[in-house]
């Protein structure tokens, strides 16, 4: 027997299967066979959806009144100049599938700044079963169930866009992704030497924060629908030295390349050594913003460089965020790196010399010796916390 249960408010109906003990036959119905445990796992979820829609039918039939082409309301989601969507105006007057849809469209737009395509969809399938590998799970508010929006309650829809206005209050991104399937991802440099064979291979998952670099660099053996207008896609450059570009690229050497630092090379060795992926999945930490492979600039805001309790603050962030998997890992490496690249380009700026993209503030920067001395009593407190971890699973 197929049944369900209410979990709570904004929660997915609870399913399960009940049976009976076998009388004649060693197994039960669900696992008798190949099929049935196919059917076993699918109609759970077929049953949850099943249940979710049904609770709209009165709200549907209501919205199908304003379906005519001259009653839509306007569900344009406008970006930023980083690509990153904002928050919509008008959201509260609106029906319910018309916020799904709105809800739905700034998912998708955040997406397509870390795959560097706005074709590929959001595998809200995967993103379900694991929230915390492609969501910043600060974008949501907290217990949040993260699935497609379309099946999204009315309530946790507005909890959501709530949570959002307080994200944009703070200027920060509504939503971000830390995490894409590899065959999402356009290189836009990697395609300019022409198109690679296709793959009718599923689509794996892709840490932004994992190495996997022959992987990453064969991005182009899985495709999205994207492929055959290749031709026409423009995308903005960004520079070399940012995270961002070394995304699909040498993740590991660019890590390697922002320090010579031995502290910082040791717990970069160290944090290789754990598992790809980590059981600590749902815990909301904050770092600073920069601290991601989304980040496109050469430099770290002015911010950083003017106000001492800024940096603290930042480092602070990095050298108390829990991680227990290599992908989660680099970020604080990532994070770490920038900061010490940072303080040795500040004491060895010379104005006379700058070249003209260099900014300003560099000259003036607080990112010095001093600085530098917190972040590397940091990474040996980091370090040690590793090498607990790599005791503790026997991997080290």
């Amino acid at each position: 027997m197929l049944t369900a249960y209410d979990r709570g408010e904004g929660k997915t109906p609870g399913t399960t299967i009940w049976e009976t003990a076998p009388q004649k036959a060693n197994k039960s119905f669900s696992q008798s066979s190949k099929d049935n445990k196919k059917w076993a796992g699918q109609a759970q979820d077929r049953f949850a959806n099943w249940l979710l829609e049904g609770e709209y039918v009165d709200e549907v039939a209501s919205d199908e009144e304003d379906d005519d082409e001259d009653n839509l309301p306007d569900l344009t989601v406008e970006v930023d100049d980083e690509g990153y969507p904002c928050l919509p105006k008008g959201f509260g007057s609106l029906k319910l599938k018309y916020r799904q849809k709105v809800v739905r469209s700034i998912f998708q737009k955040s997406y397509a700044v870390i795959t560097n395509n706005p074709r590929a969809p959001v595998p809200w399938g995967e993103v379900s079963e694991s929230p915390a590998h492609y969501l910043d799970l600060e974008c949501v508010p907290e217990n949040t169930v993260v699935k497609d929006p379309s099946h999204m309650q009315k309530d946790t829809i507005t909890a959501i866009y709530s949570h959002w206005k307080e994200c944009a209050r703070r200027d920060e991104p509504i939503v971000c992704f830390v995490g894409y399937r590899q065959a999402d991802f356009y290189d836009s440099h990697g395609k300019k030497g022409g198109a690679a064979g296709k793959s009718r291979k599923k689509p794996d998952y892709v840490d932004v924060t994992s190495d996997e670099e022959q992987r990453l660099k064969k991005v182009d053996d899985g495709k999205s629908s994207s492929d055959e207008d290749e031709g026409v896609m423009d995308t903005i450059p960004i520079p070399d030295s940012c995270p961002k570009y070394h995304l699909a690229r040498d993740i590991v050497g660019y890590l390697k390349s922002l320090s010579t630092l031995p502290s910082y090379q040791r717990l970069l060795a160290a944090v290789e050594k754990l598992p790809h992926i980590g059981y600590s999945t749902t815990m909301k930490q904050q770092l600073p913003l920069w601290a991601s492979w989304t980040w496109s600039q050469a430099y770290l805001p002015q911010a950083i460089h003017g106000n001492m309790e800024t940096a603290v603050a930042a480092l602070e962030d990095l050298s108390t965020y829990q991680f227990d998997s290599r992908g989660m890992g680099r970020i604080v490496i990532l994070g770490l790196g920038l900061l010490l690249r940072e303080c040795c380009r500040a004491q060895e700026h010379e104005a006379d010399e700058a070249s003209a993209d260099v900014p300003n503030y560099l000259g003036n920067s607080i990112l010095g010796v001093e600085v530098g001395d917190q972040i590397e009593e940091k990474i040996a407190g980091i370090e040690a916390v590793v090498e607990a971890l790599l005791k503790d699973a026997n991997v080290g």
